[in-house]
C-alpha cells in the first residue's frame, strides 16, 4: 500500500498507471502516504491534541493538520478546485469538488484501536470521479475510479455473489446508536443470517465491497464525508447502499449496504 513502484505486474502494472496517469488521484494517493504515516505514529505515541466540538464529538489536531495539509496541495496544484472539509468547512472556488473526512473513526484512534480512515472523494461535474478510504492501522487502502472499478490496493475488488440469505455474512456498527425499533429490526436480520459482527465505522462497508462480508448495516448520523467515499467504493465494486428503507443514504436515516443479491430481502427485515 502506498508505494506505486511495487505494483509491477498484470492488474499491478494498469492500476498503477491508473493512478499515475490521474493527476489529482496521484496527488491524493502521495498525500495519504504521508498521513498515513503520520497516523500511526501519532496513535503509537499516544498523545493526542483533543478538543470537543459543539455537537459533543471529539476533533484532533491530527484531523486539523491532515485537512491543512490536503488543502495546501490542492491549492498548490489545481487553485481552481473547491474543498469540503469536516473540520474546516468549505474552501470554494470552483465547480470541481474535493470532499474529506480526517479521520473516519476518531474514537477509535483516541483509544488505540486500528480502526480508523483517512478518506477522500474528489467530484467533478457533479459526479464521483474517485475516492479512497485509506486505513493505515488495518494496511489497507480500498479505492475506486469511475468506471474503472473497486480496488484494495492493487487489487480488484468485487463484492460477494452470496443470494441465499442463510448463507450470508453481516456486519454491523455499534448497537447503541440505533433507535430500539431500528435495533430490534436489526437483530431480526443477524439471526436470519449465517453470521454477524460488529466493527463499525467505514469497515463493514469496505468488506462487504470486498466480498468478505454480504451485507453491512450503520446507524444514522452519517454525513456527506462519512457516505460518498464507501457509496461510491461500494457501487464500483458491483453493490448497493441504500437506507435502511432503500433511499439514497443520508445523515437522518440507518444505512445498508449489500452485495446487491441480498438488498431486498435485507431491506425488506430492516425497513
Amino acid at each position: 500500500m502506498g508505494e506505486l513502484d511495487s505494483m509491477l505486474h498484470g492488474d499491478r502494472d494498469l492500476i498503477a498507471r491508473l493512478v499515475q496517469d490521474n493527476a489529482r488521484l496521484l496527488l491524493a494517493w502521495q498525500a495519504l502516504d504521508v498521513i498515513d504515516a503520520m497516523s500511526l505514529d501519532a496513535m503509537k505515541r499516544g498523545r493526542h491534541d483533543v478538543t470537543t466540538k459543539p455537537d459533543g464529538t471529539p476533533v484532533t489536531g491530527l484531523e486539523l493538520e491532515v485537512e491543512r495539509l490536503l488543502v495546501s496541495r490542492i491549492d498548490a496544484a489545481f487553485p481552481s478546485d473547491s474543498v469540503l472539509g469536516e473540520e474546516s468547512g468549505v474552501h470554494r472556488k470552483g465547480a470541481d469538488l474535493w470532499i474529506i473526512d480526517p479521520i473516519d473513526g476518531t474514537g477509535n484512534y483516541l483509544e488505540g484501536v486500528p480502526i480508523y480512515a483517512h478518506m477522500i472523494s474528489y467530484t467533478s461535474n457533479r459526479k464521483v470521479a474517485f475516492s479512497i478510504v485509506s486505513a493505515p492501522g488495518l494496511n489497507a487502502r480500498w479505492w475506486a475510479l469511475g468506471g474503472a472499478g473497486a480496488f484494495r490496493g492493487d487489487r480488484r475488488i468485487q463484492v460477494s455473489t452470496v443470494a441465499d440469505m442463510g448463507a450470508a455474512q453481516l456486519c454491523y456498527g455499534g448497537l447503541r446508536d440505533y433507535d430500539e425499533e431500528a435495533a430490534h429490526r436489526l437483530v431480526r436480520l443477524a439471526r436470519r443470517c449465517r453470521r454477524s459482527r460488529g466493527y463499525g465505522n467505514f469497515l463493514p462497508h469496505m468488506l462487504v465491497a470486498e466480498g468478505t462480508y454480504d451485507i453491512a448495516a450503520s446507524a444514522p448520523g452519517n454525513a456527506i464525508w462519512d457516505l460518498l467515499p464507501l457509496v461510491h467504493i461500494v457501487t464500483e465494486a458491483g453493490g448497493r447502499m441504500t437506507s435502511f428503507s432503500g433511499g439514497a443514504p443520508n445523515a437522518g436515516t440507518p444505512v445498508l449496504t449489500s452485495n446487491g443479491a441480498l438488498h431486498n430481502d435485507a431491506g425488506s427485515v430492516l425497513a
